[in-house]
C-alpha cells in the first residue's frame, strides 16, 4: 500500500512538473499593424524588453509576430496590451490612439482604423 500511495505522489509531483515545464515555454502568433522595418524593430523592441518574453520576431508579409515567452511571468493579454501600448493592432486589440500618434508616418499606412 506504501508503494501505491508514493508511486501517486511521484506521478502526480512528476504531472505536475511537466505542466510547469510547458508553462515556461508558451508560444503565440499575434497579427499587428505594423508596416515596415522601423515598425519591426520598434515592436520586437517593445516585447523582448518584456519580463517573461524570451524571443519576438515580426513577419512583415504576414504582419504576424511569432512570440515566446514564460506562461508563469506574462500572460497572452499583457503581450497584446504590450503591442497595443507600442501603438500597433494586436489581433483584435486596437493600438493605443496616443502611442498610434507618436509613430513615424511610414507606420501608420497599415493601420486603416485610425
Amino acid at each position: 500500500m506504501k508503494k501505491l500511495i508514493a508511486g501517486a505522489v511521484m506521478l502526480s509531483l512528476f504531472s505536475f512538473s511537466l505542466m510547469a515545464q510547458q508553462n515556461k515555454k508558451a508560444e503565440i502568433n499575434i497579427a499587428t499593424s505594423a508596416e515596415c522595418t522601423m515598425c519591426k524593430k520598434a515592436l520586437e523592441t517593445a516585447l523582448l524588453h518584456q519580463h517573461g518574453v524570451k524571443f519576438a520576431k515580426l513577419d512583415l508579409n504576414t504582419r504576424v509576430v511569432a512570440i515566446k515567452y514564460n506562461g508563469e511571468k506574462i500572460t497572452p493579454e499583457t503581450i497584446r496590451q504590450v503591442i497595443s501600448n507600442a501603438g500597433y493592432d494586436a489581433d483584435s486589440i486596437k493600438a493605443n490612439p496616443e502611442a498610434f500618434e507618436k509613430l513615424p508616418d511610414c507606420c501608420k499606412n497599415g493601420a486603416l482604423h485610425h
